[in-house]
This record gives structure tokens, C-alpha cells and sequence, in this order.
């Protein structure tokens, strides 16, 4: 498994952040990042909105149950649950975000707070997501731009995230997570 989340990671995260050397001022380790923690996309706003159909499974059902896990940890992170989060991500996850890298028990006591309470202050617009999924593993990428006042300060941000996903019997897990942003 970890050589495959080592792939799909590294794959995803080349797609993810393409580019950031033109950006690299403006990326989230050089933000006050306890004002900025969490960069989530609020994929609620994107039912309905065309999904990569050649990488999913046939029928698009396995594809559309990782989107619906993906949107879950979202929603437990806005409604700051801890517990339906860690229901969500698996034991080994690993969350990638401000040029770290933690565990899952270390987000969930740490940033995980300060990320639903991000969400909370932001209006979010959708820009772009895509939805892959290869046996038991699926990825899924977007991006998406956030505005709005958080701790006083306005914030413009494009931010891009990329969730690793792996299917079992009790369904889709988090096995990565890797969010990056720039200003806008």
C-alpha cells in the first residue's frame, strides 16, 4: 500500500502543483499559517460537475462513492467533528499542508480546529475537480478560490488539493490528504 500511496501521492501532487516556482512567494509556508490553516475545498457546490468518466470504474459508481467520502471529511471538517473525521481517514494517512508533513492523530489534535474554522469564514468558488479511480485506490484533485475575513485579515486565495482514497469492505478511506494555496 505504501508504494502505491507513494505513486499516487507523487502523481498527484506533480498535477497539483504545477507551476508553484512562478508562485513560490505566495504559497502557504510563507502565510501566518495560524491564520490560514486548512485549505479544504467545499465540494458540496460541485454535484453534478463533470468528472474524468475514461479513469472511473463502468457505471461510475465507485466514482462517485469516493467523491461522496471525499465530501464527508469536508463536512466533518467544517462542522469541526474530530470524530467523524477520524472515522473518515485511515489510521496511516498522512495530511501534507504548509510544507509538512503529519499524521493523522497529529492533524486531528492540531490543525484539524483551525481548518473547519478557516471553512467556516470563507465563501468558496469551485474552479475545477476530477475524480480517478484505479482497483482500490481513487484520487481525487481540485481546486477552488476562497475569500472572505478571517482573524482580520481579507483573504483571496486559490487553493488546490488533492485526497488519496482506498476502498474496502467498510468503504472509501483518506489515505492522503495534500492541500497547497496561493494568493490571489
Amino acid at each position: 500500500m505504501k508504494t502505491l500511496l507513494a505513486l499516487l501521492l507523487a502523481v498527484g501532487l506533480t498535477a497539483c502543483t504545477a507551476n508553484t516556482d512562478e508562485h513560490a512567494g505566495e504559497t502557504m509556508e510563507n502565510m501566518d499559517h495560524d491564520a490560514m490553516d486548512g485549505e479544504v475545498m467545499d465540494h458540496d457546490a460541485m454535484d453534478g460537475q463533470a468528472m474524468d468518466h475514461d479513469a472511473m470504474d463502468s457505471g461510475g459508481a465507485m466514482a462517485e462513492s469516493a467523491a461522496a467520502a471525499a465530501d464527508a471529511f469536508r463536512a466533518a471538517i467544517v462542522a469541526n467533528d474530530s470524530t467523524a473525521a477520524a472515522s473518515i481517514i485511515l489510521e496511516d494517512a498522512l495530511i501534507v499542508e504548509g510544507g509538512g508533513i503529519e499524521t493523522r492523530e497529529h492533524y486531528l489534535s492540531g490543525h484539524f480546529n483551525g481548518d473547519g474554522a478557516f471553512l467556516s469564514a470563507m465563501t468558496r468558488e469551485p474552479l475545477e475537480r476530477t475524480v480517478s479511480v484505479a482497483g482500490h485506490a481513487a484520487w481525487i484533485t481540485s481546486t477552488s478560490r476562497l475569500q472572505g475575513n478571517f482573524r482580520d485579515r481579507d483573504i483571496d486565495m486559490t487553493s488546490a488539493e488533492l485526497l488519496v482514497l482506498k476502498h474496502s469492505d467498510a468503504g472509501w478511506k483518506v489515505a492522503a490528504v495534500h492541500w497547497s494555496s496561493r494568493q490571489n
